[in-house]
């Protein structure tokens, strides 16, 4: 694996938020972060429900 590569693997896994920003979900804020990763690296389901308002 390249240096490169690591690093990216690494946002990945300690700052999902920052992944989602680059994909478009500019809502997203440091608090997600917990959550993105319970979801990605829970050894059980840990699919969370979450209300939206309409805009």
């Amino acid at each position: 694996m390249t240096n490169e590569a690591k690093r990216y693997l690494d946002l990945i896994i300690d700052e999902p938020v920052k992944m989602g920003h680059w994909l478009g979900f500019t809502d997203l804020t440091d608090l997600h972060n917990g959550w993105l990763k319970l979801m990605m690296f829970s050894k059980q389901d840990e699919t969370l429900l979450a209300h939206r308002r309409k805009l």
